[in-house]
């Protein structure tokens, strides 16, 4: 009796540490009410898993919410429960990633009610301070004052995840890839492109 007595005591002090490592954790997350990445200097990113999101075993985990077969429009079309062309309006960090405020103006496929309403996206990258972005892939953030064709899933809490990380957003102008120089990308390379190049990387490696 006594020995299960232990264990139980030990059980109950396992889950109060992790639950004030939570805690602590969570408070250590950078609240970033007003996102302007002109104001980033510095971008982390690992380009080798760079290509990679679902359950393919490079994924990291922020990516792993997305589905990697998803490489044609049929395809993109099926799983989405939302295609529709969005502006940028404003972003804040919600835990580990950015969830942007986007106003809808043009509906392909979904709730016919959300024209011109806003809507909130999570993007697939987050602040690691104030001046430090971290980047989850080669995707790049959503710029403003350009129109995208987006395919989105909605989540529980009503808010909408791509499901691609890869095809997900189409800037409707026309997309401007960067190509990587190594693992080094600038700010104006980030605000001034849509999505990292990682094509001439994967040649690079091999």
């Amino acid at each position: 009796m006594k020995t299960i007595k232990k264990l139980i005591c030990i059980f109950l002090l396992l889950v109060i540490g992790v639950f004030l490592y939570s805690f602590n954790l969570g408070k250590n997350l950078p609240i970033i009410k007003e996102a302007n990445l002109k104001d980033v200097k510095n971008i982390e990113m690992n380009i080798n898993d760079a290509a990679f999101e679902g359950n393919d075993e490079g994924t990291v985990t922020v990516n792993k919410v997305y589905d990697s077969s998803l490489d044609t429009y049929e395809k993109l079309y099926h799983k989405s429960n939302l295609i529709a062309y969005i502006t940028l309006q404003d972003r804040v960090q919600e835990k580990n990633t950015i969830c942007s405020k986007v106003k809808v103006t043009k509906i392909i496929k979904g709730d016919k009610e959300l024209l011109d309403h806003d809507i909130y996206i999570y993007e697939p990258f987050g602040y690691k301070n104030k001046e430090t972005v971290n980047l989850y892939g080669v995707y790049l953030p959503i710029r403003k004052d350009q129109v995208y064709m987006v395919f989105l899933k909605e989540e529980k809490n009503q808010k909408y995840n791509f499901v691609s990380s890869l095809y997900g957003k189409y800037n409707l102008e026309e997309d401007d890839y960067f190509t990587l120089n190594g693992n080094q990308i600038t700010t104006e390379n980030m605000i001034s492109n849509d999505m990292i190049d990682f094509k001439i990387n994967e040649i690079e490696k091999n």
